[in-house]
């Protein structure tokens, strides 16, 4: 495993790497949104809770993925704060306000049924939105927004910053949220110690701005699949021995700030990265187009999820229907390839591709 030192990332023409790691984390967020609530269905066997656990715990990476591939790409780049924000406004406000808005009328009965003027429901809009109080996945686009308007701040700290600099500031958010999450749990005390500026997900940003600079030997990528393998294993098998002494689901592990997460989320970054390049020039189309339409994936599959889920495309498939173990994926690929479907449609309309970017 080999370092370089932080630089900027060219502006190439395309980057493989960024296709496949997107394409991951976007099939790894359905297939959490698909998993994870059959953890509260009581008339399901406990293998469809073991089926669960093991699609959920091989995906927590998935978010974390989203973050890094971000950081890489921004933190290293110069330009102007203000047309960067004006970018990235359009690029993430504008779809959030609309999908607020959008998933707000598709699941709130009384905004639909008359019972509500115009005015009440424009009110309890604007506090949902407010207080975040949308549909499950939105709270990315939250979360994002803040991290854009803190990236002018980190390109001026990456800028100066020597590997060992960056090292310490992720050593530092390391401890500042897996570390004491994970004494907290074990003492059962929560420490009142904390360490300002490295919170958050703010060193996923981080991560995948160092982890870009990162180049794996044959020997690395070893390292580094065992990583993954070992970090998946632990959340899995943590996950059921938590729940099991609590006789209900113990969800410590799937944090994206556990430490196996952070493990799993470093490891598949660097592995899927090495791939990508050495795959450079041999991505085919379909993936160029996968990850292009990743983030409108992101943003419509809980809709899609819906639909399937009610029949109202025609067709009705859920995760339970069926063995879990089997159903979950297929229902994530066929969820994923409607998502992708709907995002295209969407995008070939002007304006309306605003809302997908």
């Amino acid at each position: 495993m080999n370092a370089s030192p932080p630089r900027p990332l060219p502006a190439p023409v395309h980057w493989a790497w960024v296709d496949l790691i997107r394409i991951l984390a976007v099939f790894q967020v359905v297939l959490v949104h698909l998993s994870y609530p059959i953890f509260f269905k009581d008339d399901l066997p406990p293998s469809a809770v073991t089926a669960a656990n093991f699609y959920d715990s091989f995906s927590r990476m998935g978010v974390p993925l989203f973050f890094m591939v971000s950081g890489a790409l921004l933190l290293g780049r110069q330009e102007p704060t203000g047309a960067f924000l004006w970018r990235r406004f359009v690029k993430v406000g504008i779809p959030a306000l609309f999908w607020s808005v959008a998933y707000l009328f598709w699941s709130v009965e009384a905004y639909r049924n008359g019972s509500m003027n115009a005015l009440h429901i424009a009110l309890s809009m604007l506090k949902a939105i407010y207080v975040g109080d949308v549909e499950i996945h939105l709270w990315f686009l939250y979360v994002l927004g803040g991290l854009y308007l803190v990236t002018p701040l980190l390109r001026l700290l990456v800028s100066v910053a020597s590997r060992r600099d960056l090292a310490y500031f992720l050593a530092l958010w390391l401890a500042g949220t897996s570390l004491t999450a994970l004494a907290g749990r074990l003492t059962g005390l929560p420490t009142a110690f904390e360490i300002p500026m490295v919170s958050g997900y703010v060193g996923y940003f981080v991560l995948g701005y160092w982890l870009a600079g990162v180049r794996l030997s044959a020997r690395g990528r070893w390292w580094a699949g065992g990583g993954v393998l070992c970090a998946v294993s632990t959340i899995f098998f943590g996950t059921m021995l938590l729940s099991a002494h609590s006789e209900r689901l113990d969800d410590f592990l799937y944090s994206y700030f556990s430490l196996p997460t952070v493990v799993a989320s470093a490891c598949a970054f660097l592995l899927l990265k090495d791939l990508g390049q050495r795959l450079e020039g041999r991505i085919l189309i379909p993936a160029r187009l996968l990850s292009a339409a990743s983030f409108g994936i992101y943003l419509v599959h809980i809709l899609v999820i819906d639909l399937l889920r009610k029949g109202t495309l025609g067709i009705r498939l859920y995760p339970w229907m069926g063995d879990p173990l089997a159903f979950i994926p297929l229902t994530a690929l066929a969820v994923f390839l409607l998502s992708f479907l709907l995002v295209s449609v969407l995008r070939a309309m002007p304006l309306v591709r605003m809302i997908v970017p």
